[in-house]
């Protein structure tokens, strides 16, 4: 079989098998080169990620630049590092994880149970993150609809890694602010 020459005892049992034998082997190799290969092209496909769906985040030189440490952010990072709750409760929170978090199934549980000892509405979007920024934008709209519907809340994503990226391409398809 397959250019080797059988020999000793296990020659005479590779003369006894039939063609079908030899049919069902080859068979059952080819099926595990393709789980081989689609196991590999998976893996391509998650490293790849949305790198070829990005066009539309392009840097806009009309914007003005963004400042780092206002005098804003330092005085609410004081009053948060000091144990001062400063977010608002008439907010619906929704935390947009980044690629690969659905392999962590605990991913965003401790920052939920935070928001909700703060006595805030949040909630963790179940997004498949591998996909792509034009799938995840368009879930993450209906999902953000629903919420407002259902609360009257307006809703504040919270964006990590590639959630941020999904979350600005949900908002930039609403239409609303």
């Amino acid at each position: 079989m397959y250019g080797l020459v059988p020999v000793g005892r296990g020659a005479n049992l590779v003369s006894r098998l039939s063609p079908l034998h030899i049919s069902v082997a080859r068979l059952r190799e080819d099926w595990a080169v393709s789980i081989a290969v689609m196991l590999v092209q998976r893996v391509q496909t998650t490293l790849r990620g949305s790198a070829d769906d990005i066009g539309w985040l392009l840097k806009d030189l009309t914007l003005p630049h963004v400042q780092k440490r206002t005098e804003r952010f330092v005085q609410l990072l004081g009053r948060i590092s000091n144990g001062v709750h400063v977010l608002p409760d008439n907010l619906v929170y929704v935390l947009v994880p980044g690629l690969f978090s659905n392999h962590g199934p605990l991913y965003f549980v401790d920052t939920k149970k935070y928001f909700s000892r703060l006595g805030l509405s949040c909630h963790i979007a179940r997004i498949p993150t591998e996909v792509s920024v034009e799938t995840n934008a368009r879930e993450l709209k209906v999902f953000i609809e629903e919420l407002f519907r259902g609360t009257g809340k307006r809703v504040v994503l919270l964006g990590h890694s590639k959630g941020g990226v999904h979350s600005a391409a949900a908002l930039s398809s609403t239409g609303r602010s």
